[in-house]
């Protein structure tokens, strides 16, 4: 069934997600934030784009953990390699929001 074509969003609605990449083949942790800056994980199986969690953070309680993971309160993701990198430049380049307004 395709999607209505009389649905627009718009543009400031948009915000950028990344996909990082786990241990687990066939997991991933997806980020992305919503209208008012609260960023949202969600451990998805790929293939199916299914969540099988989903968590709201502050950008600025999320920190590095162990040599490829992310922390945000007592979880710990543990990510492939150079993954923690990629996603903490994403949060700190601005590609996160758009207009790089951080």
């Amino acid at each position: 069934m395709a999607p209505p074509s009389n649905v627009v969003i718009p543009e400031p609605s948009l915000r950028p997600v990344i996909v990082l990449e786990t241990h687990i083949p066939g997991l991933g942790l997806r980020a992305s934030f919503d209208q008012r800056g609260m960023l949202f994980l969600a451990l998805i199986h790929i293939e199916s784009d299914a969540a099988a969690t989903v968590s709201a953070h502050y950008s600025q309680n999320v920190h590095r953990a162990a040599t490829e993971g992310i922390q945000t309160g007592t979880v710990v993701y543990l990510l492939a390699k150079g993954e923690a990198d990629r996603f903490f430049e994403w949060l700190r380049t601005g590609i996160s929001y758009p207009g790089g307004v951080n």
